[in-house]
């Protein structure tokens, strides 16, 4: 027995989240209101289903595959003063020849950042480098 796209999406009251192909996604973006079907979307293809039109749709998606994907060329440490006891992340991207070492789950490098402060505090003198080392 073979069901039609509709009769399949009707079906699907309670689905918040939805991946699809592209054909699909504009066919449900295109009569989603008016045939009633998938009344708690929030999300088609991770974008947020109430943006509609093609172009920020798009836009949207190349957004998230970016944000998806930073974690891998970005870095963060935590920082403790005596000032502020909550821990404060320090967000960077290492230079061009950091942004080519690539994680590993049986790594032979490691990369951690140091800070040189002379004052010893965190003033416009202070430097951060980030030192490598074999672990081998």
């Amino acid at each position: 027995m073979r069901h039609t796209v509709d009769e399949v999406l009707e079906k699907l009251h309670y689905v918040e989240k939805l991946a699809c192909d592209e054909d699909l996604e504009d066919y449900i973006l295109q009569h989603r209101e008016s045939k009633g079907f998938l009344p708690k979307l929030s999300e088609l293809n991770k974008v947020p289903a109430r943006i509609s039109e093609k172009d920020l749709r798009i836009k949207e998606k190349e957004v998230r595959e970016v944000m998806d994907k930073i974690w891998m060329y970005v870095g963060n440490y935590r920082l403790v003063t005596e000032e502020q006891m909550d821990e404060e992340a320090i967000w960077y991207v290492m230079d061009e020849v950091g942004l080519f070492i690539k994680h590993s789950d049986k790594p032979n490098l490691a990369v951690h950042p140091f800070i040189y402060a002379p004052s010893n505090k965190f003033d416009d003198k202070t430097i951060t480098f980030s030192v490598s080392y074999c672990l081998d």
